[in-house]
């Protein structure tokens, strides 16, 4: 925990957040999409609170594909409240009232980055990174051999890296 007041002073103040229903039509990595707006607007979306590997990496490949699993062909909710640097909306996605970029940090394809976040946010996503290092999914393992992909029990979107 005393870890987790050390990323406090990283969070924003939370504005009114801004929400938008609409799907993915491009994949640019495991943590950025282009996302366009049941009016027709385009925003590029960098997933707040997730860090994916590159994505000409093995696991940065693999964070892509799976983020692709979960958001292509889907209507989702973008939530934002704020812009990174480079102009992309720090937005978290849901569908069916998952929240997609904590499911990312839960199969272990991308770590926690505070950027953007509410306190409660920061608390959810660190015990989600620190569910993932236990159990040594994706970039936690720590053999060298590469990850095999399954279905998880009962069927249903995601993945288990053993």
């Amino acid at each position: 925990m005393l870890w987790l007041c050390c990323l406090l002073p990283g969070v924003q103040a939370a504005g009114a957040p801004t929400v938008h229903s609409g799907q993915p039509t491009q994949l640019l990595s495991g943590d950025r999409l282009i996302f366009l707006t049941k009016e027709g607007r385009r925003y590029r979306v960098k997933l707040m609170g997730v860090k994916a590997p590159p994505p000409k990496g093995v696991l940065g490949a693999q964070a892509q594909r799976y983020l692709g699993s979960l958001v292509m062909g889907r209507f989702l909710t973008l939530t934002h409240r704020s812009t990174d640097a480079e102009g992309y909306l720090l937005g978290k996605l849901s569908h069916g009232g998952a929240d997609v970029n904590i499911r990312m940090i839960l199969a272990g394809l991308a770590v926690h980055d505070p950027q953007g976040q509410t306190e409660a946010e920061l608390i959810r996503y660190a015990e989600a990174q620190h569910e993932a290092q236990k159990l040594k999914l994706g970039i936690w393992k720590r053999q060298v051999s590469q990850p095999r992909v399954v279905s998880p029990p009962g069927g249903g979107p995601g993945i288990i890296l053993r």
